[in-house]
């Protein structure tokens, strides 16, 4: 089953020493990644695989080429897949303002959109360029170079941040305040930790409290949040008493607390988890799609990344599938062996503790009696599994039994995971061991496969 190739992380609050220039805009050129049997790939808003998975990983397009890598070593590709920078950089980011910042060896430099240097390898680290400038590293100093190569802010800082609004967070002598492109100080060192500026606001942290300035480094929202995000669609996510909710720019709030997590607006939603799932409010704090999904990106170009039972899908702005992933049947094949033997493995655990039941003797014939998988998953999880696997490769329930029922007090010496396979219908009359077709149930029962598919070797 193609596998999307985006890293989900939702943190409390946005780092204050990104390493990414431009914020957190995303030029997808019309593709998004896509991950198959390990190897990734790009396909167009309506699903279409445009470039076919081939590389060991890859970011999303900036500024109409994206990184990808084979083997240990990076380069670029434009829109239609052709490798136009020859893999051959140690390290590398995306091009951004023209450039991209690569490593080869202990030093980074940059390079146009033909793979020549800009600027040669000479800084210990390096960042992308945003508004003209790049934050570098020389030695344990951080300051500013333009894009011919020059130190227009000679490295003097403990840490800084990329320019946004035409100021850059930077830290001295413990404390962090501003400086403009010309490297003077506009907001004196007085934070304890800093965020770039959106929408004319900067978060900023004072003691154990978190607030908002403005470019004169006035406070526009007083410090009182347990944790804060970036403004964005004129709204910020903030953390206070164990609840998220979003506030203007006027700091009041909108959207009350109310969620276990929340992330930026992006065009015109939010993605927010309510107890263990997520889903995504309108401006108005409306819930816009109904919490169901593992996990959840920002909307990107009308479509966004979610986690449904495990498997990675793109949504729209409806909450609708984008497109259908196609299915290797193979490759759900082995996903379900797998998940079969984690979950007889739990069970099997759990049996040997509670001392009701063993997984001695071989089948056929199998337990047909019925388990709830919601008792069973109740007694497993997350004692002898993490999570339990629910659904089989095509994404149907795993149909679960035993010769006792849950509970009873005759002690189950038997029991049966079942897949019904590709077509999703029970075989009356299983032929057991290797079959041909993946249509044919995918039998597990006491420690071994009664029938599985042919083509995939039992391990």
């Amino acid at each position: 089953m193609k596998r999307f190739a985006t890293l989900f992380a939702v943190v409390l609050l946005v780092a204050a020493c990104s390493r990414g220039g431009g914020g957190d805009k995303v030029d997808h050129s019309g593709l998004f990644l896509l991950e198959e049997d390990g190897k990734t790939g790009y396909v167009d808003k309506s699903g279409k695989v445009i470039i076919l998975p081939q590389f060991d990983g890859g970011a999303d397009f900036s500024d109409s080429l994206a990184l990808v890598r084979i083997g240990s070593r990076f380069g670029y590709i434009d829109t239609s897949g052709k490798l136009v920078i020859n893999p051959q950089f140690d390290r590398a980011m995306d091009f951004a303002e023209g450039l991209a910042p690569v490593q080869n060896g202990e030093r980074w430099g940059y390079i146009d959109k033909e793979g020549k240097y800009v600027i040669n390898p000479q800084f210990d680290d390096a960042s992308k360029f945003s508004e003209g400038l790049a934050q570098v590293r020389v030695g344990d100093r951080h300051g500013y170079v333009d894009k011919k190569g020059k130190l227009t802010i000679n490295p003097q800082f403990d840490a800084a941040s990329d320019f946004a609004g035409g100021l850059a967070a930077v830290k001295m002598s413990e404390r962090w305040g501003y400086v403009d492109s010309s490297g003077k100080v506009v907001i004196n060192p007085q934070f304890d930790l800093a965020v770039r500026f959106t929408d004319g606001l900067a978060l900023v942290k004072s003691g154990s409290r978190w607030g908002y300035v403005d470019r004169d480094g006035k406070y526009a929202i007083t410090p009182q949040f347990d944790a804060g995000q970036i403004f964005s669609d004129g709204l910020a996510a903030v953390y206070l008493d164990k609840r998220f909710g979003y506030i203007d720019k006027q700091g009041k709030y909108v959207v009350n607390p109310q969620f276990d997590r929340a992330m930026p607006f992006s065009e015109g939603l939010a993605a927010v988890r309510v107890g263990e799932r997520w889903g995504y409010i309108d401006k108005s704090g409306k819930i816009a799609i109904n919490p169901q999904f593992d996990s959840a990106d920002k909307f990107h170009d009308g479509r966004a990344l979610v986690k449904l039972d495990g498997q990675p899908a793109y949504i729209d702005t409806d909450g609708k599938p984008a497109w259908k992933p196609a299915v290797d049947d193979r490759v759900a094949a082995k996903r379900t062996m797998a998940d079969m033997r984690t979950l007889a493995t739990a069970w099997e655990s759990r049996a040997t503790d509670v001392n009701k039941y063993n997984a001695a003797g071989a089948m056929p014939p199998y337990p047909t009696g019925i388990v709830s998988a919601s008792e069973l998953q109740s007694l497993l999880s997350p004692t002898y599994v993490k999570t339990m696997p629910l659904k089989d490769g095509w994404g149907r329930p795993f149909q679960l039994g035993a010769n006792q029922p849950l509970g009873s007090a005759m002690p189950a010496q038997s029991y049966a995971i079942t897949s019904h396979g590709k077509d999703g219908v029970a075989e009356t009359n299983p032929a057991g061991g290797g079959v041909s077709s993946y249509d044919c149930d995918i039998i597990y029962s006491n420690g071994n496969f009664l029938q599985y598919p042919a083509s995939i070797q039992q391990q």
